[in-house]
């Protein structure tokens, strides 16, 4: 729920084009996940138009009946132009007044749209998605990529939540827009990684080949050589730009797995998506132990905590079938 939350609420909190609406309307539509996508918008509805649980009940029920059931297309069609006013206290006024009205903006219909895919990687597991333009994405644990299965003929857009390595095709009359929660990436033809867990404190885009240009802040966009990495700070909202660690940003399409100064809390969150495992921590006496190693011949559960008791003085831990215990 997590996941798709922090999808909602991105583009609820920000202007985007019109194609963007339009697909992603298309996808907040879809059956996929339908009673979750319901409450999380309820729920956006409640804090933001201040109404009594009557009313948010009423209102938002008449409005989902309308996205999710009519199969009119002189409705279907309002939809991109509907949740672009979601910020407006006048929506319901709004909603209504489309049926009898020409928007300012109309869409494309319904049909003339390219059908939204949803692909979830789960802990322990890669996933390699090839695209309709040939683009190649590897997607890698605990992360979620939403696309359309045929880009159209403006840019090529989708939506990353976690990590993921892309190996673009070149299309200079296309460009291919990787959006984040934090950043967009905005591309020709390259390869790079883009690393975006919802629960880290920085996101950040690593360049191998090509170039590629990131936007975050508004309007500030900060264009990447080969062998570089943009950082975003999720608590400072600061970018750096760095010599990247090509090895740490790509190895774990083959196994890998890195660590550069990371804290106790970081390398959990790591190992259970690499390995698929549970590890519960039950002291906070690593807390401020930072370690930096790399795992590249492809050790076990046990061979890698192991190791990461001999580097973190008096690490106890203990292994059960798919759960680790330290202590």
């Amino acid at each position: 729920m997590a996941r798709i939350k922090e999808i909602i609420e991105k583009y609820f909190s920000q202007n985007t084009s019109a194609r963007t609406r339009s697909l992603f309307m298309e996808w907040l539509s879809s059956p996929v996940d339908e009673e979750m996508k319901d409450t999380i918008l309820k729920e956006h509805w409640e804090r933001e138009y201040y109404l009594s649980p009557e009313d948010v009940g009423r209102s938002y029920n008449s409005v989902m009946r309308k996205i999710r059931h009519s199969q009119s297309k002189s409705v279907r069609k309002y939809i991109p132009w509907v949740w672009a006013s979601v910020a407006s206290v006048a929506f319901v006024v709004l909603l209504w007044t489309v049926s009898v009205k020409q928007p300012a903006f109309q869409a494309s219909t319904v049909s003339d749209l390219p059908r939204m895919q949803e692909c979830y990687v789960a802990n322990g597991e890669k996933q390699v998605i090839t695209m309709s333009d040939s683009t190649t994405v590897i997607l890698n644990s605990g992360s979620l990529l939403i696309y359309p299965d045929n880009f159209g003929v403006n840019e090529r857009e989708v939506y990353l939540m976690g990590e993921a390595i892309f190996d673009v095709t070149k299309d200079e009359s296309h460009p291919f827009v990787v959006n984040t929660i934090d950043f967009s990436i905005k591309v020709l033809g390259t390869l790079f990684n883009v690393c975006a867990y919802p629960e880290a404190e920085t996101a950040s885009a690593t360049l191998k080949e090509g170039s590629i240009s990131v936007s975050a802040n508004g309007s500030e966009s900060w264009l990447l050589s080969p062998n570089q990495t943009f950082n975003y700070s999720r608590t400072t909202h600061k970018v750096t730009i760095e010599q990247a660690d090509i090895e740490g940003a790509f190895g774990w399409k083959d196994g890998s797995l890195c660590f550069k100064a990371a804290t106790i809390h970081q390398m959990i969150k790591a190992i259970e998506r690499h390995y698929g495992v549970r590890v519960y921590l039950a002291t906070g006496k690593y807390d401020n132990a930072l370690v930096t190693a790399k795992f590249i011949h492809g050790e076990s559960v046990d061979e890698l905590f192991s190791a990461l008791s001999l580097i973190i003085p008096g690490m106890k831990y203990k292994i059960e079938n798919k759960t680790v215990y330290i202590r």
